[in-house]
């Protein structure tokens, strides 16, 4: 027994020594020890020395090449914080729509139809703790039936925790939000079918370039109500929303000097026992939005004289987690195009 642990230690030695002599044979040192220039063990040691030396190379070349591809790579840190949603409204329509031109007895013309009417990309990002920048491009389809690009919003939002009075005040500024319908659509879900009734009759619009101040009375309705029923407006006394705008609307041009002035006020009067009704003022005062005449015709040509651009609305609102009720009235005054509003003339019959 002791003979064959003998036998295999020797043979591992051996094993061993070959192992060491492969690591050794190189042309030039094997060339030295035959001519009896340098030792077995002198070759050992530069051979030893040598791969050290190849091995640190490879590792800075290795740790070089990594710096290099990660210098190569975009800057993604940039990117953190970058918050991308979107929203689209798009209908199925099958009916009948009155057409003064149809051939029909009854003067309707059927359709039946796939909708795109508006899509959105919102693009948001928290610059500091105290600003956030937005960007939302806007896809609409025009009477042509072409669907166009354009910028709905492209803001800086300020804003801070306020106190007991205002909490969460903010500011906007670049084309930002009007104050009424973005509070409208917050709490009447009819955006989901169509534009709300003053938008679509062209008397304001959702978007314009300006500055608004927006902030919430009495600090915030409990998370539970937010959670349950609307996260939008949650001041527990209510909310306000004031600016100054060119007047035209995100898809108009500023045509002259004049700027409107538009404010919402809303207040909750029962908080605790009804948090979801809410009592909403909102008034715009300014010009239209039309350039002085250049017409030798018109005698008041090169003169910046617009005509009148107001509107005072109202709305009662309740929000419950299961239904909204709502109510409006509004009186207005030409529109952000300075289209002049006259009622229709009717003839009642004798």
């Amino acid at each position: 027994m002791r003979r064959w642990i003998v036998t295999v230690a020797v043979f591992a030695m051996a094993v061993s020594a070959l192992g060491v002599g492969a690591q050794e044979v190189d042309p030039l040192l094997k060339l030295l020890i035959e001519n009896k220039v340098i030792t077995q063990e002198q070759a050992t040691a530069v051979q030893a020395e040598y791969e050290k030396k190849k091995a640190g190379a490879k590792e800075e070349m290795k740790q070089a090449a990594q710096e290099e591809v990660a210098k190569a790579k975009p800057n993604l840190g940039d990117l953190s914080g970058v918050k991308i949603g979107g929203r689209i409204f798009a209908s199925y329509q099958n009916g009948e729509t009155f057409s003064a031109g149809s051939k029909s007895e009854d003067k309707t013309d059927a359709y039946n139809k796939f909708v795109l009417k508006r899509a959105y990309i919102e693009i948001s990002k928290d610059i500091t703790p105290w600003m956030r920048a937005q960007i939302t491009p806007d896809i609409s389809q025009d009477a042509a039936g072409s669907y166009n690009f354009r910028v709905k919003y492209a803001l800086g939002l300020f804003h801070w925790n306020g106190g007991s009075f205002v909490a969460k005040p903010e500011v906007e500024a670049g084309i930002i939000h009007t104050p009424w319908l973005d509070f409208e659509e917050g709490i009447n879900p009819w955006r989901c079918q169509d534009t709300m009734f003053m938008e679509r009759v062209g008397i304001i619009t959702s978007a314009d370039a300006g500055v608004m101040f927006a902030g919430q009375f009495g600090g915030e309705l409990p998370k539970s109500y937010q959670d349950d029923v609307a996260k939008k407006n949650p001041g527990r006394y209510g909310s306000f929303a004031l600016g100054f705008y060119n007047g035209g609307g995100y898809s108009a041009v500023e045509n002259n000097t004049n700027k409107t002035f538009q404010a919402r006020v809303t207040y909750r009067p029962m908080p605790d026992i009804l948090p979801g009704l809410q009592l909403s003022a909102f008034g715009i005062t300014g010009k239209g939005n039309v350039a002085p005449s250049k017409s030798a015709k018109d005698p008041f040509k090169e003169r910046k004289i617009y005509p009148t651009y107001s509107l005072l609305a109202g709305m009662i609102s309740y929000q419950h987690e299961y239904f909204t009720l709502t109510a409006q009235t509004f009186e207005a005054r030409a529109t952000m195009r300075a289209t002049v509003i006259t009622p229709t003339p009717t003839t009642c019959p004798a």
